[in-house]
């Protein structure tokens, strides 16, 4: 068998794995992601305020997302110097953040824009509130990642591999509201708004592997790896906000797509065990993942303007791999 080398590979979220591969070799590898999203601004979909003449309050209520799957895929190849190593890979990501609120006393309000303008068309007063609200709040993500690696090996326990890549990236979210009961009488009884927020981007990425050999053996080995990655992405995002209710009243809240750019963060930690076999290499990883976009979710609030906040994911992944 020809000696193994480590591979990083740059990963669709910028994270980097490592592989041992035999020279000139293709590969490649499956990956289960457990993920849990967390969007800046969806604890503030929906306020419940208490009435007048009671002891003040108000309360923000969220839109929280479950833990769930999703995966990765790739495909690339090592060189015939086992120093420089290249890889197509592909990401999917989806969940949906549910939410269910009622009140008796008081009334729940909307953040959204639309809803502000049903009734109140100047502008000048605001628009109803209800007794109860749902919402649906669709997250779709889906990357795409060219990258090329290098093997540094800056002594016999420490190996280093930077990377450049190219990064693209479609993120899309869509907020499906429910309003019922408006606490005032009303010519209608429910109404709903929905709102999208999509993005679409390209760009380039750089990362950084560090891999901590643990246990080694002639056919298999169990390494600490750990990883940083940064991409910038220039793209679009592009808006829609329609409200409807059984009047029947409807509010088109038009805003101009954004071109600009976005910056992603990402960090992870995992241990890998490698084995070499006779005409093939093995390796499975088991480790934890956090990565940061910024600026992705943009839309307008009545009562906030505009906003422009954070994405995060973090959680699990766990990876199968081999050449041949």
């Amino acid at each position: 068998m020809k000696k193994g080398t480590l591979f990083f590979l740059l990963l669709a979220t910028g994270q980097a794995s490592a592989y041992q591969v035999v020279d000139g070799r293709n590969f490649i590898f499956s990956e289960l992601l457990v993920w849990k999203l967390r969007e800046g601004s969806a604890e503030n979909w929906a306020q419940t305020i208490s009435p007048a003449g009671t002891t003040r309050s108000a309360f923000l209520h969220d839109a929280p997302f479950p833990w769930d799957a999703g995966f990765r895929f790739g495909i690339g190849r090592v060189s015939s110097d086992h120093l420089c190593n290249s890889a197509l890979t592909y990401t999917h990501y989806q969940t949906t953040g549910l939410r269910d609120i009622s009140t008796i006393f008081g009334g729940i309000d909307s953040a959204f824009t639309g809803n502000f303008f049903a009734n109140n068309p100047s502008g000048t007063g605001f628009g109803p509130n209800y007794h109860h609200a749902e919402i649906d709040w669709k997250f779709l993500f889906n990357t795409f990642d060219l990258s090329l690696s290098y093997k540094i090996d800056i002594d016999s326990i420490l190996i280093i591999r930077p990377i450049l890549g190219i990064k693209a990236a479609v993120i899309n979210q869509t907020l499906n509201s429910h309003w019922l009961n408006p606490t005032v009488a009303t010519t209608f009884s429910e109404a709903t708004e929905t709102l999208k927020n999509n993005f679409w981007g390209i760009g380039p990425s750089i990362g950084l592997e560090r891999i901590w050999p643990i246990y080694r053996r002639a056919v298999a080995s169990l390494n600490l790896s750990g990883k940083l990655s940064t991409a910038i992405l220039a793209g679009r995002w592009s808006f829609e906000d329609n409200y409807l209710n059984g009047t029947p009243t409807s509010v088109t809240v038009n805003m101009d797509n954004i071109y600009g750019a976005t910056t992603m963060a990402s960090a992870f930690i995992g241990l890998e065990w490698v084995g070499e076999f006779s005409n093939i290499n093995m390796m499975a990883q088991l480790g934890y993942e956090a990565q940061v976009w910024f600026n992705q979710l943009q839309y307008y609030s009545f009562n906030m303007g505009k906003l422009n906040h954070l994405m995060s994911l973090q959680g699990g992944v766990l990876d199968f791999y081999v050449n041949f």
